[in-house]
């Protein structure tokens, strides 16, 4: 019996951190985004995704992007996998996101358009068209005052009981 138990304690560090289709996904987002590297983040996505993300690119924001997140879970839902992520809003709680993916093993992609109808609802397009007007706003307004640590504050959930 105790022989089993060793077998079992040999094996587990290796299935204990198998990495799973989506935290791939997610942590190869996360590392072309911490390479500022475009092209490099391309090869994760799905063609539907690059539109939506070259914005960032075309308007020099993908160094505000974060990259303090961490993998939480993930729900396969047909073809496709829903990441459950996490990271810091304040203190003392963390903010839960969620990415869409397909695709499976090395080949998954995030899938931006899903990623946003899930997080923003059916007219997602209209509020990231806002968002972007918004910014332009005040990009002109505000011009190399606009840093990335106020676009953060601005885009940083607000505080419980505020």
């Amino acid at each position: 019996m105790n022989r089993w138990l060793l077998i079992i304690l040999l094996f587990m560090p290796l299935t204990a951190h198998a990495e799973s289709s989506g935290m791939h996904g997610l942590m190869a987002i996360k590392s072309c985004i911490m390479a500022n590297d475009s092209r490099l983040c391309h090869s994760f996505m799905t063609q539907s995704s690059y539109e939506i993300f070259d914005k960032f690119t075309f308007y020099k924001l993908m160094p505000c992007l974060p990259t303090n997140f961490v993998y939480e879970s993930e729900q396969a839902l047909g073809e496709q996998i829903i990441v459950k992520a996490s990271m810091p809003a304040d203190n003392k709680t963390n903010y839960i996101f969620r990415m869409v993916f397909v695709g499976k093993g090395e080949g998954i992609k995030l899938d931006l358009p899903e990623t946003l109808h899930t997080g923003l609802g059916g007219n997602w397009r209209d509020k990231m068209n806002f968002a972007e007007q918004l910014f332009l706003m005040m990009r002109q307004n505000m011009q190399d005052k606009l840093t990335c640590d106020v676009i953060r504050d601005l885009a940083r959930p607000p505080a419980k009981g505020k």
